[in-house]
């Protein structure tokens, strides 16, 4: 493992730690666990925290115990997805949490790690799996989905206005051998999309859409808000921070719909919708990284945190 992977900030620390500040921390879930600094951050800031932290790469998880290991028995990782908070507060008699923090996406160290497969920089086998230990692969994702379902991926992960193109050309591809490398499918994206100017390289798109797919991005978190929100404590507080619009979406739709007050007429005697809401959002738009933090880390810049806080 390269620790130099590892030496970057975490993306919007500060402002991490500024949603979490104010408030009395006894457990705390990170989510996200990744190499631990948010994590660090928290249990430095808050003396008396107990913090649970989920995370499904074993590699990431070596480096959050060696991080946070100054912190003795203030911690504890499990090796799983985030989705799977409700079984492990039960398993540990946890009945609230005073703070919940998701940082989504993949980190440096897995984009920068050629076997694993994220990134078309790299020539190397098409695997993108978060949890090593899973056995679907994008290999087995681009060669074994029909031409329909590859299609319905690029546009429901990747809003891609070429899905039809690209799922005939995948196809096409493989009936004569297997795509095997993210260079094969590189160049298969790059001959549908020509030679157009893109502000952003379009593979990125498609890429992402294919890890998302195969690692249930978008369902776990759908199914871990409620769920949060569910253990979280009247005044704790709930942080999520975004890399794309489709994670951005759920979670600003959640709070939105979580936070929606009485929606009878005005001038009602009595309240006859009963909606009463469950959350305050704290950030009426959100945070985005300064100008200093995307010059120093520049995939920092389409992070977006939103915070919100349990009302009742």
């Amino acid at each position: 493992m390269n620790k130099e992977l590892f030496s970057h900030r975490p993306v919007l620390l500060h402002e991490v730690a500024c949603a979490f500040k104010d408030i009395k921390i006894n457990y705390f879930i990170d989510g996200t666990l990744g190499s631990g600094g948010h994590a660090q951050e928290i249990l430095q800031q808050h003396g008396e925290a107990f913090l649970i932290g989920f995370d499904m790469d074993k590699y990431m998880i070596k480096e959050a115990a060696r991080r946070l290991a100054p912190f003795k028995k203030r911690f504890c990782i499990v090796n799983t997805n985030f989705s799977q908070l409700d079984n492990i507060l039960n398993k540990n008699k946890i009945d609230s949490i005073d703070g919940f923090l998701l940082d989504l996406g993949v980190s440096s160290y897995q984009l920068d790690t050629p076997e694993r497969g994220f990134s078309f920089r790299y020539d190397s086998p098409l695997d993108m799996r978060l949890d090593t230990g899973s056995q679907e692969t994008a290999f087995d994702v681009i060669n074994y989905q029909t031409k329909e379902s590859i299609q319905n991926i690029l546009i429901k992960y990747g809003e891609e206005r070429d899905a039809k193109r690209l799922a005939n050309a995948i196809v096409t591809y493989r009936m004569e051998k297997p795509i095997s490398s993210t260079k094969e499918l590189e160049k298969i994206i790059k001959k549908v999309k020509g030679n157009r100017h893109f502000k952003k390289n379009p593979c990125a798109k498609i890429f992402q859409a294919f890890r998302i797919f195969l690692n249930k991005e978008l369902e776990s978190l759908s199914s871990v808000l409620p769920l949060a929100l569910k253990y979280l404590r009247v005044g704790g507080r709930i942080a999520v921070i975004t890399f794309h619009s489709l994670e951005d979406r759920i979670v600003k739709n959640f709070f939105k719909e979580r936070s929606n007050e009485c929606i009878c007429l005005k001038g009602m005697p009595v309240c006859t919708c009963n909606i009463k809401p469950d959350l305050k959002i704290i950030t009426s738009r959100p945070i985005v990284p300064s100008s200093k933090e995307i010059n120093d880390n520049p995939r920092s810049r389409s992070a977006k945190l939103r915070v919100a806080e349990k009302i009742r």
